[in-house]
């Protein structure tokens, strides 16, 4: 369960303070699939981070099975994000000098786990998303779809409670866009995370369980 009471973001500009977020207020389930909509600059991205515990320099509760995020060390919020927090970027975000395998694989140099099992976990992940005869292929070599794969496969790795996804089709063709959405939907299910993405396509939204305009969340009520 993802619980946010009146949370607010500000930060200061040019001896300026600039809100991205006002006294927003929402539940997430766990196991919900939920689209977040918005113009762009409105806050889904910032909102993400937040619920990633990247930023937690904001006022009000971020609450993550009853865990306050601003109450938590360094330390802890390195955990949570690497356990409990699988990213899927608009951009990819994958490092060009590593092939597909050695991007997927990322999270999995934070842990304990023997090489060998890691590297079997990789390719078990990575065929899953259709890309186990790519795995030595660099990003270079890729289509912009087969790199989502690999970001998807990334944040997969460590079997997460939550995947956030940030406009993840934004920068694929319309085909390649339902494809991946269409993966991204079926593999929430599958492994029964929780799964947020923000998009400002209505048509990508819809085929979530619950669509949210950020807007409307900035209010006295908890949606």
């Amino acid at each position: 369960m993802i619980e946010i009471l009146n949370l607010s973001k500000r930060y200061t500009r040019d001896k300026q303070t600039i809100t991205v977020l006002e006294n927003l207020n929402l539940r997430v389930a766990e196991g919900e699939v939920l689209s977040i909509m918005g113009s762009s600059g409105i806050g889904k991205t910032t909102l993400l981070n937040i619920i990633a515990g990247l930023d937690t320099d904001v006022e009000g509760a971020i609450l993550v099975d009853s865990r306050d995020l601003r109450k938590l060390t360094p330390r802890e919020l390195s955990e949570y994000r690497n356990k409990s927090i699988g990213f899927i970027f608009q951009e990819f975000n994958l490092l060009p000098h590593l092939n597909a395998e050695e991007n997927a694989i990322i999270p999995l140099m934070f842990s304990d786990m023997p090489h060998s099992e890691a590297k079997q976990k990789v390719m078990d992940t990575l065929k899953i998303v259709g890309l186990e005869k790519m795995s030595h292929r660099y990003p270079s070599e890729l289509s912009g779809g087969q790199k989502q794969r690999v970001a998807i496969a990334r944040a997969l790795i460590n079997k997460p409670k939550i995947i956030l996804a940030d406009e993840p089709t934004a920068n694929l063709d319309s085909k390649t866009q339902k494809s991946i959405m269409e993966l991204i939907l079926k593999l929430a299910e599958d492994e029964k995370v929780t799964l947020i993405i923000a998009t400002h396509d209505r048509d990508l939204a819809s085929m979530a369980r619950r669509i949210v305009d950020l807007e409307e969340l900035q209010t006295d009520e908890v949606q």
